[in-house]
């Protein structure tokens, strides 16, 4: 093996589960191929998961910044979430800034990456797009970097006053209508406004001079920035699903959905059974930062007895949303706090996929799922019109006080409609061939 093959990678997720995890499954796909010099940065609460990903101890680990337990999506109050599901775009958007601001925390988690970076000294440093301290970094320290994008990658490339193409965490389609357009381009505007808040001016400009102190070039931390420093973008969708957006660049690179496969883990053999036993499933999951209202939850109750005894529900809800169930769930329905999704979408008897919208909604199409869409936030809405728009999902017209009989009536229709599933099973092979973490694995070793 050449130097050049031993040259260390590093890669950098932030902690959120929908981050971590595609990102891991390329760390994965190439320990198993035996690459060397595998490096893993993350903060201290990842640490055993990421020395798991390896069975022969190659990928490290390394720290790269704290545990901060308001940054975790887990962490949000109900009342953020519901600013999140608000009605207005506006209020929606404002409170997914302000959650995602890490402005206390930027400097350490900076000079952490610095620290990583000249303790490693990689070669190449893959990182998700939550993690842009690492980008900082990684252009301080001038080391070429391969930016991994779960969610749309038309993010990177925001349009400010967009008219045409719907413009982030607005839910509006590519083909949108006169009063759509206009609806656009108001949200557009309003997000200026959002950051011309007296509050959110004086942290940006806290966060400006901090970053200008610390000598990272790109001040601002504007994603456009770093999209163009990146040696390769890798976006987890296809065209087609996802958006083409005006100047999409030639390194960004679409491989499908990047997920570890399907043996790497055990199925629950109680979930997996009991799918067995029943031939028509439908399963429900709405990512990781689901907290369905008990008006969404007695909707989907409402609607799951309606379907009868033709049909079974599978749904994963987390634990802290039980409460909120009734005594009289439908026996058609098994309720989990967690789902092995990938290995539950692979079974035969699984036929269509409730979902929000999320990146894991590819899991569905990638199995040849058609899918029901109810996003809980705008960004989820931006991904739900996409997957409606591909032609193999139906999307619920009211997300927030959803009717079961809507909800019953389009299960229905993915279930029996055959140009539905047909497109699915269109997707399935588009997004096979698309290569997913084995593609990503061959961009990261093209680039080290």
């Amino acid at each position: 093996m050449s130097d050049h093959e031993h040259r260390p990678i590093l890669f950098t997720s932030h902690s959120h589960h929908g981050l971590f995890a595609p990102l891991a499954a390329i760390a994965s796909e190439l320990d198993r191929r035996g690459v060397e010099g595998l490096w893993f940065g993350c903060t201290e609460d990842r640490k055993a998961d990421v020395e798991a990903l390896s069975p022969h101890g190659r990928i490290g680990f390394v720290p790269v910044g704290r545990y901060v337990p308001e940054l975790q999506p887990a962490n949000w109050s109900e009342e953020t979430f519901q600013q999140l599901n608000s009605k207005s775009r506006v209020r929606g958007f404002a409170t997914f800034m302000d959650q995602s601001l890490v402005g206390p925390y930027a400097a350490e988690f900076y000079q952490q990456s610095l620290n990583a970076i000249d303790q490693i000294k990689p070669a190449l440093i893959v990182v998700d797009l939550g993690a842009t301290w690492m980008f900082d970094a990684a252009m301080t320290r001038g080391v070429p970097f391969v930016i991994n994008s779960p969610t749309m990658v038309s993010y990177l490339y925001p349009k400010p006053l967009a008219w045409s193409f719907p413009a982030a965490f607005s839910g509006l389609p590519l083909r949108m209508t006169t009063a759509q357009k206009l609806t656009n381009l108001l949200f557009a505007l309003a997000r200026i406004g959002v950051f011309l808040h007296p509050r959110r001016i004086k942290a940006t400009w806290a966060l400006v001079r901090e970053r200008k102190e610390l000598g990272i070039g790109n001040t601002a931390g504007l994603l456009p920035v770093y999209a163009d420093k990146a040696a390769a973008i890798i976006g987890h969708s296809l065209f087609g699903i996802e958006y083409r957006f005006p100047g999409a660049p030639a390194h960004l690179e679409m491989v499908g959905p990047v997920m570890p496969p399907e043996s790497a883990a055990t199925p629950d053999p109680g979930i997996m059974s009991w799918i067995e036993a029943h031939d028509s499933v439908v399963y429900m999951g709405f990512g990781g930062m689901n907290r369905p209202t008990r008006a969404q939850i007695d909707a989907l109750l409402g609607a799951a007895r309606l379907l009868g005894d033709a049909h079974h529900v599978l749904w994963s809800l987390p634990k802290s949303q039980h409460h909120l169930l009734p005594d009289d769930v439908p026996s058609n329905v098994r309720i989990e706090t967690w789902v092995p999704q990938v290995d539950v979408l692979a079974h035969p008897h699984v036929r269509v996929f409730m979902t929000h919208g999320g990146n894991g909604t590819h899991h569905g199409l990638y199995h040849g799922k058609p899918v029901l869409l109810m996003p809980h936030t705008w960004e989820a809405r931006d991904g739900a019109v996409r997957f409606a728009d591909s032609g193999a999902g139906l999307l619920l017209d009211d997300t927030r006080t959803p009717d079961p009989a809507e909800i019953e009536s389009k299960l229905r229709r993915l279930l029996a409609d055959g140009s539905l599933r047909e497109k699915a099973m269109h997707w399935q092979r588009e997004l096979r061939a698309a290569g997913g973490a084995n593609a990503a694995a061959d961009i990261v070793l093209h680039h080290r």
